[in-house]
């Protein structure tokens, strides 16, 4: 700890309930401060109920309901709430890397080596430089798909950093010859133990679907034989970052190509993929958040089956007319092009078109505080718009001829045409067993290990309407 003693424990300790670490093996003592119960190893997880109370001696929890003393001067201050923030703003992207990591083919040795330089010149607390480093040397030393981080707080590592720990993860795995790995890639045939592979990270503005390329044939340009990685971390929750419709098609044409590949049998389960993907390309600049409104109106006339069944899935007020509404939907997209997001719906509708649509957002558009929306707004109109797309994508409409399974589309542009394998992080196991599992996925093992639905998602919110919708894989 940088200060000990009752300074130490009025600032940091004082009146809260904590959770923190210890940064060296401790003995643990009973109510006397004689007895040893028992020995914790260094980085062991604690819990420091709530006193006021300085002792040399502190109370503790330990092994989940265990009670017993610990010496204060053992414990390491408690990672602030503000860690993470603090980490992302002194900048951990690849590109703030110090010397560079992005655009030159490098080996994992030395992007570990650049990457612990520069975490070291960064002005952030000790403990957020020793799991970063920890983190570091753990991924280049162990040569399997999980690294031990018990005791580590992985959650302060902002999203981008994994871009880092991943490309050097795979490379590890890829010269230790990992079956498995190797088949995922495509590789499976090759000894790669002495290969001197190299990792390529490009500017990720340049590159929306791809955070770095690995060469097996320390190749000094990116070309059709490098492997294409996109990261998802899971580390901090469940979901990672969507696929925009922009990124997996370059203009109507690709779309129209993607459409005509697909047996012609086949052609009418994927029209509502067809439509979303068609009203998000080609929405005019400016209007994109307000494209799930034609898309809802386009799908009432051609997959109207599967917009009356997610319609039906939300709350309704009383007397309420769902051909009213759907004719509301489809006169709003019609003025899409002329409307602002911060419009009034009483701009475009009236009567009971504006009626049955308002009462419809406000059962179904509740706030923080399960208030109803209050702001009748056009961008908020079409936020509803999103939600009706986004249940009529969720699994349970499977028996809606289909429903709106966007795999096929996911797995034609970005696993087949672009050739992007993806490279997952996420935390497993238990506070007193936590590792760091990188899982990797390619055409040859996404269905059989990651599943074979694709629903929507985005980051809207009532009010505030600033993602688009993208494809979000539904892991099984």
């Amino acid at each position: 700890m940088a200060t000990s003693g009752k300074a130490a424990w009025d600032k940091h300790f004082a009146g809260k309930d904590v959770e923190t670490t210890i940064k060296e093996n401790a003995q643990v003592y009973d109510a006397t401060g004689k007895k040893v119960l028992a020995t914790l190893p260094k980085n062991s997880s604690i819990f420091i109920p709530k006193t006021s109370t300085w002792s040399p001696l502190i109370s503790i929890v330990y092994d989940n309901k265990k009670n017993g003393l610990i010496p204060f001067a053992k414990i390491n201050k408690p990672v602030s709430k503000k860690s993470s923030a603090q980490v992302k703003a002194a900048g951990l992207k690849p590109s703030d890397v110090t010397p560079t990591i992005v655009d030159v083919w490098l080996e994992p040795e030395e992007i570990i080596q650049n990457t612990k330089k520069y975490v070291n010149s960064i002005s952030i607390g000790d403990i957020e430089k020793e799991t970063l480093n920890n983190l570091l040397d753990k991924t280049i030393q162990t040569q399997n798909q999980q690294i031990d981080i018990t005791g580590l707080d992985p959650e302060i590592v902002p999203s981008e950093f994994f871009e880092i720990l991943t490309s050097v993860k795979l490379v590890m795995l890829l010269r230790n010859n990992d079956m498995k790995i190797k088949k995922i890639l495509g590789v499976k045939g090759m000894n790669l133990s002495k290969s001197k592979m190299k990792i390529m990270i490009p500017q990720q503005a340049n590159m929306p679907l791809l955070d770095y390329y690995v060469s097996i044939s320390a190749s000094n340009n990116p070309n059709d034989a490098a492997m294409r990685i996109s990261v998802k971390s899971k580390v901090k929750g469940k979901s990672t970052n969507t696929i925009k419709f922009k990124d997996a098609f370059d203009s109507q044409q690709e779309i129209d190509n993607w459409y005509k590949s697909i047996i012609t049998s086949e052609r009418s389960k994927q029209i509502g993929q067809k439509i979303v993907a068609e009203s998000a390309v080609n929405a005019p600049k400016g209007k994109a958040l307000l494209y799930p409104t034609i898309a809802v109106s386009e799908l009432l006339s051609k997959r109207s089956d599967l917009i009356k069944a997610a319609i039906g899935k939300f709350k309704k007020p009383d007397k309420f007319n769902q051909a009213t509404f759907e004719a509301a939907i489809k006169k709003l997209a019609r003025s899409i092009n002329s409307s602002d997001k911060k419009d009034q719906l009483d701009t475009v509708l009236d009567g009971e078109q504006l009626t049955q649509f308002t009462r419809f957002m406000m059962m179904n558009l509740r706030d923080a505080n399960d208030n109803p929306v209050a702001n009748i707004s056009i961008g908020n109109a079409s936020f509803m718009c999103e939600k009706i797309l986004v249940r009529a994508a969720q699994e349970d409409m499977k028996s809606v001829r289909g429903g709106l399974n966007f795999y096929r589309m996911f797995y034609s542009q970005i696993l087949e045409n672009r050739q992007i394998a993806y490279a997952i992080a996420r935390k497993v196991g238990s506070k007193k067993n936590l590792q760091l599992k990188y899982d990797y996925y390619s055409l040859v093992n996404w269905e059989q290990e990651y599943g074979d639905w694709v629903t929507l998602r985005s980051k809207n919110l009532i009010n505030n309407l600033n993602d688009t919708l993208g494809m979000d894989p539904v892991e099984r």
